[in-house]
């Protein structure tokens, strides 16, 4: 790993933190002085790496690590598990309604990508679904959403006319019920 300037310890902390599974903990007891918390906590949340950082730090326990600082971070931890949770449940059940109805989807992003970078769908954050359909589904796909509550924000007729699909390659749903 390559450290910033003196000036970003902060951020060398964070990348030191996220960047690998084995905590070395005596590079971390050295960058971990003097450190900025209010600064690193808010590089942590910008980064959205709060879920990550809390499970590494935690496990630093006899280092000095600031109360505030584990009490924030946490708080953030949980708020992201609920929300990759309902995320993962609303995954399964808009693809397995897709499937039932002979729509082949791919699962993007979000926590299914936390999971296969981390072996845990909560150290990810992600604020949405994304699911990869066939362009010939994409219309069957829309009443499907539909019927499961969502909203279509885009017109699907101009996507599935328009030569800039493969720079605009996506339509955005949302229920407005589940936000």
């Amino acid at each position: 790993m390559i450290l910033l300037s003196n000036e970003q310890k902060e951020l060398n902390l964070l990348l030191l933190l996220i960047s690998s599974r084995d905590l070395q903990e005596e590079r971390i007891a050295n960058l971990i002085k003097n450190i900025n918390w209010d600064l690193f906590v808010e590089l942590a949340i910008h980064h959205k790496v709060y879920s990550i950082l809390y499970t590494r730090l935690k496990r630093l326990n006899q280092m000095a690590v600031p109360v505030f600082v584990l009490d924030i971070l946490e708080k953030e931890y949980k708020r992201n598990s609920y929300m990759m949770l309902e995320l993962c449940a609303e995954t399964i059940r808009v693809s397995n309604v897709l499937i039932e109805n002979d729509v082949k989807t791919i699962s993007l992003k979000g926590p299914i990508l936390g999971y296969e970078l981390y072996g845990d769908i909560t150290l990810r954050t992600s604020k949405d679904i994304d699911l990869l359909v066939s362009e010939n589904d994409i219309s069957k796909s829309k009443v499907i959403l539909e019927q499961l509550g969502y909203i279509c924000l885009d017109r699907v007729d101009d996507f599935l006319r328009s030569s800039r699909k493969w720079h605009e390659h996506h339509l955005s749903f949302y229920h407005p019920i589940k936000k």
